[in-house]
């Protein structure tokens, strides 16, 4: 074997040596990730029926729309909530970005046209969050959200 080869094969060693063991000249100037302190929430959650749709003239005076509205607040978790901990739970899971919460997996509900627009203000942390979306009913709401909009 030539010093050449030898020389390019002990340094390849080396590199990978410390590729593998973590070892880079900037190691010392890497933070430390430790656990983090758990975020602090404080949101309004509300469900409404979607204005204008599937009503009749002056229906509204006779059966007017009901909003259903509850307050969240996670680390600690609560508010008026029926599932605080579980709302938490999954809000936690996506950093409280509620767009990214998953659907509840092998849960289908009915073929009923009555759709709802869902809202959440307040924060996660220090950041607002104001989120809105239309589902086509209650239960898909409940479904498309891991169960947060469950009131």
């Amino acid at each position: 074997m030539h010093t050449t080869t030898l020389r390019r094969s002990l340094a390849l060693l080396a590199a990978t040596a410390c590729a593998v063991l973590g070892f880079s000249s900037g190691a010392a100037a890497d933070p430390v990730i430790g656990p983090q302190p758990p975020v602090k929430a404080e949101l309004v959650l509300a469900i409404a029926p979607s204005p204008g749709f599937g009503t009749y003239p002056g229906d509204d005076v006779v059966n007017p729309p009901r909003t259903r509205e509850v307050t969240l607040t996670c680390n600690p978790d609560g508010g008026t909530h029926p599932s605080p901990k579980e709302a938490c739970d999954s809000l936690r899971a996506v950093n409280g970005y509620f767009e990214r919460l998953p659907s509840i997996p092998g849960v289908y509900c009915p073929a009923v046209v009555d759709p709802v627009d869902v809202t959440a203000t307040g924060t996660w942390g220090n950041r607002k969050v104001s989120y809105r979306e239309t589902f086509g009913n209650s239960c898909e709401a409940f479904v498309g959200t891991d169960g947060v909009f469950s009131f």
